[in-house]
């Protein structure tokens, strides 16, 4: 389930990527292409002479866990400020993102670079204007239960993942669902089926 809602983000993202991952922030604006989105690949981001030498698409999980702070907020800023040349409205700050990113990448074993990690968050964490405005229209149908019974699963999946010490994947889907049934008197498949409707609302699908 948890690769269920990573795929949904990736869709939800898709429209996101190449605009995040532009060069720099004095780069000239493009469409939200392919095209766009494939050029990251031939350029470097050079921001300042202190900043991060590669572009967003090019940066891995192991560059992040080695860049210095000063380096991470330069590489964020550029990406923010790509983003809102397109015409998007950000409103979370570079240490929020960067905050998340370090959560993101902590554990490691993921192929994920940073435009595309950047992206996921932005969404799903409602980083702009109009995605918190989906995100507010989806969600204010949810009833309180429904909201009860998706934090206690995304509760008890952080709980095997102590246990595991690092990030169990889907490896205790099944049992969380279970858990839940139990906790809430309903069908593992009902508690799942409520998660899953839960947890499209709060990414505004």
């Amino acid at each position: 389930m948890k690769k269920l809602t990573f795929f949904l983000i990736i869709l939800t993202t898709i429209s996101l990527i190449s605009c995040s991952t532009e060069k720099n922030s004095s780069s000239p604006q493009t469409n939200i292409n392919s095209e766009s989105s494939s050029n990251v690949e031939k350029n470097t981001f050079t921001s300042s002479n202190t900043g991060w030498h590669k572009t967003a698409g090019e940066t891995t999980e192991d560059d992040w866990l080695k860049m210095t702070d000063y380096q991470k907020e330069d590489i964020v800023n550029a990406m923010i400020n790509s983003v809102e040349k397109s015409g998007s409205k950000v409103v979370k700050d570079s240490k929020w993102f960067i905050s998340n990113l370090n959560d993101f990448y902590k554990d490691g074993g993921t192929n994920t670079n940073l435009a595309q990690a950047f992206s996921m968050i932005l969404v799903a964490g409602g980083g702009t204007e109009e995605q918190q405005k989906k995100i507010e229209s989806k969600t204010k149908n949810l009833t309180a239960t429904e909201e009860a019974i998706w934090k206690y699963c995304n509760d008890r999946w952080e709980y095997y993942d102590r246990l595991e010490g690092r990030y169990s994947g889907d490896k205790y889907t099944e049992q969380v669902f279970k858990d839940a049934g139990n906790k809430f008197g309903i069908s593992a498949d009902e508690a799942e089926r409520i998660w899953t409707k839960a947890d499209r609302a709060k990414l505004g699908l």
